[in-house]
């Protein structure tokens, strides 16, 4: 008679509001939503750089490059108005080549000003719902010609966000359309980056792992790995680095840049007790969560954002239950 022993891993009965909410994002699809301006300064128009077919062929790319058929896509071109039209499919190779197709044949030669509030709004009303993670990629070659509009809309933006689980790219397209009071405003703001550049194709949007652990009995001064996860269709580019901090706490302390290998960073967690002591004043239930903060070089790596930029670290001070039992 043999006698197996089956590990059962019993984790904390603890209800963390924010990492509950942000757990759901596994389990959900992507939408892919772009906000396309294609008033005629695109084109050149009364002296502005002609980047049209620059943006049209990043645009396109973009999207050919979507490989989950899951994957909804919505393209909105706008001028001065909510949209111009509304495209939507998933993310199918038919799907992808009737996009490609509308935004290769689309025609504009209307002389309007550019209104981004409009767009915006729509997108958040219409487009973004709590059932799919949705990427928003707005792209704009001038200035708002509505800026406390705008900026009431923006104003709204935080709530919309963090309920539907929205993550926005204000991507300014040339220099004429650097808008300080915009870009103010979005540093101010959750989960909106402005980015600059017509490389709409080569931005990176990062996933990190929801939650890590570290359990006090068996992990002790062993390294943790966070997991990483890029958007689809796209890799983190070599020697991204990220720095992790730890919130203060009496137990642990984590402060360190470490290198992105093959999608996860392995930082050194520094215990601030002998291991005696934290089994016995880590408290067991609920297990002790903290914040770590992450953050990268946005300077050395422009296109590459984290969309989340906090994991929790939680603490087990519980030994692993086992339960076992004979096979003969």
């Amino acid at each position: 008679m043999k006698r197996f022993i089956l590990l059962l891993v019993v984790f904390s009965s603890w209800t963390l509001h924010g990492f509950t909410q942000s757990q759901s994002q596994r389990f959900k699809d992507e939408r892919r939503t772009y906000l396309w301006d294609v008033t005629l300064s695109m084109k050149g128009y009364n002296g502005a750089p002609d980047i049209y077919d620059t943006v049209v062929e990043a645009l396109t790319k973009d999207i050919q490059q979507i490989s989950n058929p899951r994957t909804e896509i919505v393209v909105i071109p706008f001028q001065d108005g909510p949209y111009c039209e509304v495209w939507r499919a998933n993310a199918t190779s038919d799907g992808k080549q009737d996009l490609v197709r509308k935004i290769k044949e689309y025609s504009n030669e209307k002389v309007t000003n550019t209104n981004i509030a409009l767009p915006l709004q729509y997108v958040m009303d219409h487009v973004f719902t709590k059932d799919r993670i949705d990427v928003l990629k707005l792209m704009t070659d001038g200035k708002t010609q509505t800026p406390d509009q705008l900026d009431r809309v923006l104003n709204g933006w935080c709530d919309v966000a963090q309920a539907k689980d929205v993550y926005g790219f204000y991507i300014i397209l040339t220099s004429a359309a650097w808008d300080e009071r915009v870009v103010k405003k979005l540093n101010d703001i959750c989960r909106f980056e402005a980015i600059e550049g017509t490389r709409i194709d080569e931005i990176v949007s990062i996933f990190p792992a929801e939650s890590v652990s570290l359990n006090l009995r068996d992990d002790f001064n062993k390294p943790l790995t966070i997991k990483l996860t890029p958007n689809d269709g796209s890799s983190i580019p070599n020697n991204f680095k990220l720095h992790v901090r730890c919130e203060e706490n009496p137990y642990v302390a984590i402060d360190e840049w470490a290198t992105v290998t093959n999608n996860q960073i392995t930082i050194q967690p520094r215990f601030l007790k002998p291991q005696t002591e934290l089994l016995e004043t880590v408290r067991q239930t609920p297990s002790e969560v903290f914040h770590l903060q992450l953050e990268s070089d946005t300077e050395l790596f422009p296109l590459t954002r984290l969309l989340s930029d906090v994991v929790y670290l939680e603490l087990i001070n519980k030994p692993e239950k086992t339960l076992k039992f004979d096979v003969k």
